[in-house]
């Protein structure tokens, strides 16, 4: 005879085999009274042993029977006779005892609440047993009426155990709770019993601090008292001092006026003093500006002149060293005379200029861009062999050239006077040569543009500059400039001086005014272009190239400007095609006449 469990531990049975079925309930109730812990695997151990049963009952149900553990607690050998079971001959061993406390099924109602798959295989094993009195319905009203009785007397203990159980779990809770009050309620009182020690303590010191400063009070009521009758007594002195000091404070303004006014007629020369910083004598400058080359005839035809030359100290390291001079009276035309400050300074053994501002705004050149500062001083750098410096220098107006070329004719002639020795003379002589030595622009300080209704436009250039030659402006018609950008027909430039004309090798024209001469000349034209020479040839391509400048010369009409503007630079490349043609073919007549000549001998 084996239980529920012990059969689905124990091999396959080969015969018939008694099966006593224990409830769930049972099961849990036992292993929890028995002290085990692991109910869930109680529970599973049920559960997987009702599955193997029910499986071998399908199998074996002529050689299996199932006897349920509650009918059986009385006599178990008498419920197998009536069964129709003979006991085994071994003996048989009591039934299973159920447990009888109410709460512990209380208990495990409730977890079989949650197992609805154990509820199940239970009923199907319930209703698979024999009935142990054989009587049928009958016979089994009484032990079912016996178990309900018992049933609800055990659930009425249940609740009435479960009701004691939360009256005394709430009461518990309730002392917990006051405990926990009186707990703090005691901290509260302790606390509050040292903030009151604290207190009295406070106050005490209170009490004589307030003694200490009534005291101090009345010491201060009595040296306030003193005080103020001293500084009546001070007030009045004061009184007699600061008018006293007020006529003296007007006297030294005066003077600080006076001596300010003085030290602003000073600055000047003391700026000069501290740039110079020598005691040499002046150079004289008597001959200026009677300068040699194409310098000196720019100068001279722009007015340039300078009174005195100081030259100061040398500065710098090599390779960077440097001349300080000081230019007095210096004036360009009609302008009025200043001072210049300038430094000759050799660059890794490359000449050029520094030219600084002055204390009181002026500025050597009119186009005035810095390079950096020196002392709080701007200043202007030029070196001809800088790439930066040659580009300045290519775009420099008509004014700023006759300037530099007077500082710089200026200086080296006061270096060449003067008992200076060394590099410095060479240096200045240098950096006139390279000046002279750069390629020859149409320069002008201004440029304007009028528009004629003939459709061309009237340009003039203020105060050109065209090497040696110098001219207050230069007038040009520029006929039929629009309709016909790359071959119009341009008045001869005419300058603003009589017997002086910008292109010698064209007349005016009979009425007496400028001629037309049609740029560029084309090839069907070659008298026209050989007549006007090499020297006219180089002058006109110079103005080509400084039409362009037309399009900023602020025209009326920005379109007309630029398409000016574009003319010009098309005229030029024309001219310069055209001028290229006319030098081969000269290099040509001359080769020709040259092997004319050899064949004649």
């Amino acid at each position: 005879m084996l239980t529920a469990r012990e059969f689905a531990a124990a091999p396959a049975p080969g015969g018939a085999v008694t099966v006593l079925v224990q409830s769930p309930a049972e099961a849990l109730a036992t292993a929890i009274a028995s002290g085990r812990d692991e109910v869930d695997e109680v529970l599973a151990q049920w559960t997987a042993g009702a599955r193997g049963l029910l499986q071998h009952l399908r199998g074996h149900r002529d050689r299996t029977v199932l006897l349920h553990a509650d009918d059986l607690r009385a006599d178990l050998g008498a419920a197998f006779r009536r069964a129709g079971v003979e006991p085994p001959a071994s003996g048989l061993a009591p039934a299973p005892r159920t447990c009888d406390d109410p709460v512990l099924l209380t208990i495990v109602q409730a977890m079989l609440s949650q197992a609805p798959e154990a509820q199940r295989l239970h009923d199907l094993l319930l209703a698979s047993c024999e009935p142990a009195d054989g009587g049928g319905i009958a016979g089994t009203q009484a032990p079912v009426q016996a178990a309900a009785a018992r049933w609800n007397t055990m659930r009425a203990a249940a609740r009435d155990q479960a009701r004691r159980l939360r009256d005394a779990g709430w009461r518990h809770e309730r002392l917990q709770r006051m405990t926990a009050e009186l707990d703090v309620a005691l901290d509260v009182g302790q606390a509050r019993q040292r903030e009151l020690g604290a207190a009295t303590s406070d106050l005490a010191a209170m009490r004589e601090r307030a003694e200490t400063s009534e005291r101090l009070h009345a010491e201060q009521r009595r040296v306030s008292a003193e005080l103020q009758r001293q500084a009546e007594s001070d007030r009045e002195r004061a009184g007699r001092d600061l008018a006293a000091a007020r006529t003296e404070c007007e006297t030294l303004r005066q003077r600080v006026n006076a001596l300010e006014s003085r030290v602003r007629e000073l600055e000047p020369l003391d700026t000069r003093i501290r740039f110079l910083d020598t005691d040499g004598e002046p150079c004289s400058a008597s001959a200026m500006p009677d300068f040699r080359g194409e310098a000196g005839a720019v100068v001279r035809a722009l007015g340039g002149a300078v009174d005195t030359v100081r030259i100061g100290q040398a500065t710098g390291v090599a390779p960077h060293l440097g001349l300080n001079l000081l230019l007095s009276g210096v004036r360009l035309g009609a302008g009025t005379a200043a001072d210049v400050s300038l430094r000759l300074v050799e660059h890794h053994a490359r000449p050029g200029l520094a030219l600084f501002d002055t204390a009181d705004g002026h500025r050597p050149l009119a186009r005035w861009e810095p390079d950096g500062e020196e002392g709080g001083r701007a200043f202007v750098l030029l070196v001809p062999e800088d790439g930066a410096s040659s580009q300045r220098l290519a775009h420099m107006g008509s004014s700023d050239w006759g300037r530099l070329l007077l500082y710089v004719g200026a200086v080296e002639q006061a270096l060449h006077q003067s008992a200076v020795s060394g590099r410095w003379p060479a240096v200045a002589t240098a950096l006139r040569g390279l000046l002279e030595a750069t390629p020859r622009r149409w320069r002008y300080d201004a440029v304007c543009a009028t528009p004629l209704q003939s459709g061309g436009l009237r340009v003039r250039f203020a105060n050109v500059v065209w090497g040696p030659r110098h001219w207050p402006h230069v007038d040009i018609e520029w006929v039929d400039v629009l309709a016909r950008p790359t071959e119009a027909w341009m008045s001869t430039p005419a300058g603003a001086r009589e017997g002086r004309p910008v292109l010698g090798a064209v007349t005016p024209d009979a009425d007496g005014g400028p001629a037309l001469l049609r740029v560029p000349l084309q090839q069907t034209h070659p008298a026209a272009w050989q007549r006007l020479g090499p020297q006219d040839r180089h002058t006109l391509m110079a103005i080509l190239d400084a039409l362009p400048a037309v399009g900023d010369a602020g025209a009326p009409d920005p379109t007309r400007a630029v398409s000016a503007a574009q003319a010009a630079r098309s005229m030029l490349a024309q001219a310069l095609r055209h001028d290229r043609r006319e030098q081969q073919r000269q290099v040509a007549a001359g080769l020709l006449r040259r092997r004319s000549g050899g064949n004649g001998r």
